[in-house]
């Protein structure tokens, strides 16, 4: 928790950069196995993944994107839970062997612009809020 607390302190024109360089960080000196059991236990066959997915995307993401960018917070975070997500998927437990060979800085620099899009940029296809 402590590294997403350091995020709310960064630019936000580094927000995107901040949460991929804090996720990929705390999981590649966690393990590609760790990240697979956590996986395993939050969506194994019969299993509620609504505590998962709340820690992520409300617990964590949305103070955070709360801070930097107020319209409409909880979407933004699951956007960007959607991506991370699925970004570890990829690299920790498919283990495609592109993305798990990539070097953290290069996973940011890739992952880091379409986090800071969905925290900041307009939301196409959304009426504005009242």
């Amino acid at each position: 928790m402590h590294r997403a607390a350091g995020i709310t302190e960064l630019e936000p024109e580094r927000l995107g950069e901040g949460i991929v360089r804090a996720f990929v960080g705390l999981w590649d000196e966690a393990g590609a196995d760790r990240f697979t059991a956590v996986i395993h236990a939050a969506f194994g066959q019969g299993r509620d993944v609504e505590p998962f997915r709340d820690f992520i995307a409300t617990g964590i993401l949305s103070p955070i994107v709360t801070h930097f960018c107020p319209d409409r917070p909880q979407l933004r975070a699951q956007l960007i839970a959607s991506q991370i997500i699925g970004l570890g998927l990829a690299r920790w437990v498919a283990r495609m062997d592109h993305i798990a060979a990539l070097d953290a800085e290069a996973v940011v620099a890739l992952v880091g612009p379409t986090i800071q899009r969905y925290a900041f940029d307009d939301l196409p296809g959304l009426a504005d809020p009242a």
